[in-house]
């Protein structure tokens, strides 16, 4: 059995700017973003007596049991895809996760397709590094969502980082120093909104996103520097320049009512929506060396750290 971890990714700044229109328009965009403590998981095997070897089935797992005899019969899109394009014979398929999965803005239908790619890779005993992982989830993905942005994938890579985004090359990741976190906790706030991500990345104005360019500049600048208030205020900045960039970003009363909580807690010093908006995480930003705990005031609220790593495949074959 081979299983196999990829972390979470979270957007800081400059979401958008990999999205496909944004890149043929403006030719290249960047974000800063990291792979976070929570992961998704695969499992993957073939069984010696069972029904992948005898009866021929192909055995998904995840919120729901499929069993059937050919790839086109799989009903979960993304597992569909990912067997045509590497041609996976019949296999038990597990996939579980840290999250609610559906609509998180954290980019977990692209961490759950880096898994399983990992993870054919290692049950056919092929070495595959783990920007190659990404180019071929890009081209799986965008082959039945083609409005997803390129960080969703590049994003998991393990540490915090800022990447650039090319209309017709390959991303150029940098890695940046992660003291700042030092003197920050980091949590992410369960909104129980549940979107749907092309929704909104339908409605995008493409030429308002423009601005949040200068928001992964600054941002680079405030971590460099470790300029905790510097940071805080370009992540409070970048949330509203993101609601100018489409009117679903955040219409949601339950959102809007969190939204206001968290822009009035002194105790918050910065906070904004995961992902393309509208449902999912808030991503929030406190003191780390304050007294002043928030998670009694708030619902399914949980802190998370950065991950160092990506990608983590473990062989259980004795």
């Amino acid at each position: 059995m081979i299983v196999t971890s990829c972390p979470l990714r979270v957007s800081l700044v400059g979401g958008s700017t990999d999205h496909p229109w944004f890149l043929q328009k403006y030719e290249s965009g960047a974000v800063i973003s990291f792979a976070s403590s929570l992961r998704t998981y695969i499992s993957i095997h073939q069984d010696i007596f069972g029904a992948t070897s005898l009866d021929h089935k192909y055995i998904i797992n995840y919120s729901k049991r499929e069993s059937v005899n050919t790839v086109a019969e799989i009903q979960n899109e993304l597992i569909r895809h990912c067997f045509e394009y590497l041609t996976v014979e019949q296999i038990n398929c597990f996939m579980t996760s840290d999250v609610f999965s559906a609509g998180s803005g954290l980019a977990s239908s692209s961490a759950y397709l880096l898994a399983l790619i990992k993870s054919i890779y290692a049950m056919r005993g092929d070495h595959i590094t783990e920007f190659e992982v990404c180019k071929i989830a890009e081209q799986i993905e965008k082959s039945f969502n083609p409005l997803v942005g390129q960080q969703d994938f590049y994003g998991s890579m393990g540490g915090l980082k800022k990447i650039k985004f090319y209309k017709d090359q390959d991303p150029e990741i940098r890695y940046l120093s992660t003291k700042i976190f030092d003197q920050l906790n980091c949590y992410l706030i369960y909104t129980g909104v549940l979107r749907s991500s092309t929704s909104v990345l339908e409605s995008l104005d493409i030429s308002k996103s423009l601005p949040l360019l200068q928001d992964v500049t600054d941002l680079e600048i405030a971590i460099n520097s470790v300029n905790v208030s510097m940071f805080n205020n370009v992540i409070n900045r970048t949330w509203e320049n993101k609601k100018q960039t489409s009117p679903y970003i955040c219409e949601n009363q339950t959102l809007i009512e969190l939204d206001t909580k968290l822009k009035l807690d002194s105790r918050v010093l910065s906070h904004k929506l995961c992902g393309a908006g509208n449902g999912g995480y808030f991503l929030v930003f406190t003191d780390k060396y304050s007294n002043q705990d928030i998670t009694d005031d708030y619902l399914n609220i949980k802190q998370i750290y950065i991950s160092e790593s990506g990608l983590k495949t473990t062989n259980l074959k004795v």
